[in-house]
């Protein structure tokens, strides 16, 4: 964003998550089952070229959100099998994220990232 629209006493244009996404032509989520082995999660990914996939149970409640970190770190750094570890033993559970609404000001979920040392990123 240009400093200037920063600048105190100017007033910011707002747009929420849900006109950014629309923006982009990103509407679709894509999930995945916690006993889904780490192979599929991968074939996933390169199907679909995204990076991180939701972790959904059997009655589509969320439970946690699976990224190419959590794959490159949990089960590749450490030598394990991929078809052999199943997305529920790397992914990231739903107690640790930190979410925003659709409808959340896209300067606010900003600001939320800097609050956090940008340490999520996945939308």
């Amino acid at each position: 964003m240009p400093a200037e629209v920063l600048q105190e006493g100017k007033e910011a244009p707002t747009i929420t998550i849900r006109e950014l996404l629309q923006l982009v032509g990103q509407s679709r989520v894509f999930t995945i089952r916690p006993s889904a082995s780490v192979n599929e999660m991968a074939k996933d990914w390169r199907e679909h070229k995204i990076g991180a996939l939701l972790v959904v149970g059997d009655e589509d409640n969320l439970m946690g959100i699976v990224t190419e970190r959590d794959g490159a770190w949990k089960v590749l750094a450490e030598d394990r099998l991929p078809s052999s570890v199943k997305v529920g033993e790397i992914m990231t559970p739903l107690e640790d994220i930190v979410t925003v609404s659709l409808d959340d000001d896209v300067l606010a979920v900003a600001k939320l990232l800097r609050e956090h040392n940008y340490e999520f990123r996945h939308t």
